[in-house]
Parts: C-alpha cells; sequence; structure tokens
C-alpha cells in the first residue's frame, strides 16, 4: 500500500505559525523585562535601525494595558511600519525643538546688526521683542517704550532710553528684594503723601490738573510710575536701615557733627554740604523750605516741637537715618501733643541727614552683580 504523502503546509498556515511565533517570543520577552531582578533578553545580532524598532516595539507592549490582541490581528509588517512612522515623528519634534532657538537667534542677531532700533515703533505691532534680559527678567520692546514715553514728558529729552531701561533694571531688583524679604508697600503711605502733595497744590483736583498741564501725566500715572517707585525705595531703605552695626555708625557720625556745629568749627550750612545725604538740601545748607505740619515723619515734627527759632537738635533718628535740625522760622501755630492736622500753621527748617545704609551704593552693587544681556541697541 502505497504511504500517503504529508499534506503541504499552505501559504496562510505557514504565515500564521510564524505569527505565533513572533507572538510567544515577545511575550517571553516582556514577561523578562517585568519579571523583578532578572536580566535584560540579549538582543540577536542585528541592524541597529531594527534593534531601535524592536525596542520600542517591546516598550509599547509592555506599556498597554489592553486586552490581548487575538492571534489572526497581529500584523508584525504593519507594526513595524507604524514604529517607523511614529519614530519618524519623534525624530521631526526634536529636530524642532533644536532648530526653533537657533532660528530665533539667528533672527535677533540679523536684525541687531541692521540696526532694527531704526523701527522700534513698528515691531511690537508685529510680534513682542526682548530689549534686554537682567537677572532672569525679560524686558520687553513695548514696556521699554511705555517707560521712555513717560520720561519724555517729564521734560528730559536726551538718553531717554537708557534711562528708562536703567529704571527698570532698577525696580526690576526692587521689587525682587521686597519679595525676598516678604516686604509690602502700605496704601496708607502712598494715600498719605498723595494728600500732602494735593494740600500744597490746594486740592486733589488742582493737583491732578497741574500735573496734567505740566507734563501730559494723570493722577495715577504718577502714582503708579513716580511715586510708588519712590516710596517703594524708601521702604527698603528703612528696612536695610535696621542693622545694629550701621545704625551705630551713622548715630556716632552725626554726634560729631553736631558737636563741631556747637563747637562753631562748622556751620550748619557747611556740615550740610560737606556730610549730609539728602542730595536736593546739601546744596542748600539742608533747607527744606516752607511744610505743613504732618507732611513730615512724626519723629522729626517731634523734635521740632522742642526747639526755638534758630535752634539745633540732637540726633533724631527716623526709619531712614539720623536727622540734626534746624528750626529756621514758623507761621501759624504749633500743634499741640503730637497733633498734625492744625491749619494754619507752617514751618520752615533745615536738617543734615545721615543715612545708615548709602541705598544708591547698594543698588549700584546689586546692578554690577546682576546678569545683563543687552539684546538691542539704544538710541543715544
Amino acid at each position: 500500500m502505497a504511504s500517503k504523502k504529508p499534506k503541504k503546509k499552505s501559504i496562510k498556515d505557514s504565515d500564521t505559525i510564524k505569527q505565533l511565533e513572533l507572538k510567544a517570543k515577545l511575550e517571553k520577552e516582556v514577561s523578562a523585562l517585568t519579571t523583578v531582578n532578572s536580566a535584560q533578553p540579549t538582543e540577536p545580532d542585528m541592524p541597529s535601525q531594527q534593534k531601535i524598532w524592536r525596542r520600542a516595539l517591546l516598550e509599547e507592549i509592555k506599556a498597554s494595558e489592553q486586552p490581548e490582541v487575538k492571534v489572526n490581528e497581529i500584523s508584525p509588517v504593519d507594526n513595524t511600519e507604524n514604529l517607523k512612522q511614529r519614530l519618524h515623528v519623534k525624530k521631526s519634534k526634536k529636530r524642532l525643538l533644536f532648530l526653533a532657538p537657533l532660528l530665533a537667534l539667528v533672527v535677533y542677531v540679523g536684525l541687531y546688526l541692521l540696526r532694527v532700533d531704526n523701527y522700534y515703533s513698528a515691531l511690537p505691532k508685529f510680534m513682542p521683542w526682548p530689549v534686554a534680559i537682567a537677572g532672569n527678567k525679560v524686558i520687553w520692546l513695548d514696556e521699554l517704550k511705555k517707560q521712555a514715553a513717560l520720561v519724555q514728558k517729564f521734560k528730559v529729552t536726551t538718553d531717554t532710553e537708557s534711562l528708562a531701561l536703567n529704571h527698570i533694571i532698577e525696580e526690576n531688583l526692587i521689587t525682587d528684594n521686597f519679595n525676598k524679604n516678604n516686604l509690602s508697600l502700605p496704601y496708607s503711605l502712598v494715600a498719605q503723601q498723595l494728600a500732602g502733595l494735593a494740600q500744597e497744590f490746594g486740592s486733589p483736583q488742582d493737583f491732578a490738573d497741574y500735573l496734567y498741564a505740566t507734563y501730559q501725566v494723570t493722577g495715577q500715572d504718577f502714582s503708579q510710575f513716580i511715586l510708588e517707585p519712590y516710596l517703594r525705595r524708601l521702604v527698603l531703605q528703612e528696612y536695610l536701615s535696621q542693622d545694629a552695626t550701621s545704625l551705630g555708625r551713622a548715630e556716632a557720625k552725626a554726634n560729631a557733627i553736631g558737636q563741631k556745629i556747637n563747637a562753631n568749627e562748622l556751620s550748619f550750612a557747611q556740615g550740610a554740604k560737606e556730610f549730609s545725604n539728602d542730595t536736593l538740601s546739601a546744596d542748600q545748607g539742608g533747607d527744606l523750605g516752607w511744610f505743613s505740619w504732618g507732611t513730615m515723619l512724626p519723629e522729626f515734627e517731634a523734635a521740632l516741637r522742642n526747639l526755638a527759632v534758630g535752634e539745633i537738635s540732637p540726633p533724631v533718628r527716623t526709619r531712614y537715618g539720623y536727622h540734626l535740625i534746624k528750626l529756621d522760622e514758623i507761621s501759624g501755630s504749633i500743634p499741640d501733643n503730637d497733633e498734625t492736622s492744625a491749619e494754619p500753621g507752617s514751618v520752615r527748617a533745615s536738617h543734615i541727614f545721615i543715612q545708615v545704609v548709602d541705598f544708591e551704593a547698594w543698588l549700584a552693587q546689586q546692578k554690577n552683580e546682576t546678569f545683563k544681556l543687552y539684546l538691542l541697541p539704544l538710541k543715544r
């Protein structure tokens, strides 16, 4: 009897067996990958690109939480093509992440060399543009333009952009130190200063009208961009002036100046010009002019109440340092019991101010130690 010839396997059966073998092999490797302390399966000697596809496929199978795929749904060819496509997309994204900053840098440098500052007015309409980086803050072109326009309103016509940029950098440094030391600007301090200025002009509306007529600046702009930055400087200076050693040095210096004046070795005006840290009054011999009661610091006015005209006080400490105070003239009545609301009274006085901390020198040092990168040339 003739023996039966073995049945020839169909192509379809052969493909199914290959798929089963591939699935069994991948499941075995995935099991090895997920077993604690098991060694990583060694890869056969294969081309590097095929290794990359194989690893990516293993990671996808390992991470997948989907139900097991039926055998007849497995298509190694399709999975390989999908992996190729995904890997190509990932490579494209990496290239984009690398090339985008490089392209931006090339554009910025190119426009810098082309003197793009000649087109300042047009740039902000199309794109945000950094002028400089100071510390970890970016200073934008539109911010600089607003600040420079404000500088021009106060009759400054030269180096307006340089002055504006310097002001922005200083304000950023002061704000950083405010946050670092948990400081804040009390609203009552701002309101008090505005009330004092308004009183000098007659009323708040008179003061607002003066600002707009003279500088085309609103009261809100004055408060936000002029008064509040000025007061933040004073508050920070006050905080820095609490160091005991620095306080002792300032008091000793004020006492030494007072002793020379009392011994007629030095006139008050000469002492102010030579030693006072109040640069506005020093050139005037310390003269502060006429002011209403209630506009100066309480300690300063308390000392004035105890002086006769022409008399000089011992060193008086305020939040900013030490003052030698001279009462020059009085008009009207002097408030009693530390009152600050007397209507007719006003006074003229002079002072020699010894600060505890040289704030401007401290600020200059902070600026020197701050990383600065200027991205556009400024008009000179």
